[in-house]
């Protein structure tokens, strides 16, 4: 009876723990909706969100202590102006006045493209999606030494931006 109480105890303990987690896990972040143009992107809670911009496209949020930044976006496409996903991969990865990029993942398909990489001292995601004559697009930019704080935002950011359904 007893041996049966204490891992009885230890389930009821472990359960509440990972409940508790779960919970907090869930109140990181918040949801960012356009209102104009429908998509969306999740951005931790501790972010300061900075007002939709006056087009109603997009908005800008930065961590408390300015060392990260999320940008997002929509902008029409305009005929033989804009990039294709491979044009907007080989942008990302040139180096511009005196700033070194190293490009560490690079993937595009029918309608979007994802680069990540280091930008002199800081570490970038980029996202891209084309849609019914829109470009949607993130950027998310902190300092390489603040990797182990933010780098795990990253990837919710990256797999909670999204168009709305067609």
């Amino acid at each position: 009876m007893r041996f049966y109480l204490s891992r009885s105890l230890h389930t009821f303990f472990l359960l509440a723990s990972i409940t508790a987690d779960s919970a907090s896990a869930s109140e990181d972040y918040l949801l960012y909706v356009n209102e104009r143009y429908g998509y969306e992107i999740s951005y931790p809670a501790t972010f300061i969100a900075h007002g939709v911009a006056d087009a109603g496209d997009g908005q800008i949020f930065t961590s408390s202590a300015q060392d990260a930044e999320l940008r997002v976006y929509t902008s029409l496409c305009i005929p033989g102006e804009n990039l294709t996903t491979a044009e907007f991969i080989s942008k990302q990865t040139q180096a511009k006045m005196n700033r070194k990029v190293v490009v560490t993942y690079q993937r595009r398909g029918d309608g979007f493209a994802m680069v990540s990489g280091k930008i002199n001292s800081r570490v970038f995601y980029r996202k891209l999606l084309i849609r019914d004559g829109r470009y949607t697009q993130f950027s998310f930019e902190y300092e390489y030494a603040q990797k182990k704080k933010y780098g795990a935002f990253a990837a919710r950011i990256v797999s909670s931006f999204r168009l709305p359904p067609e």
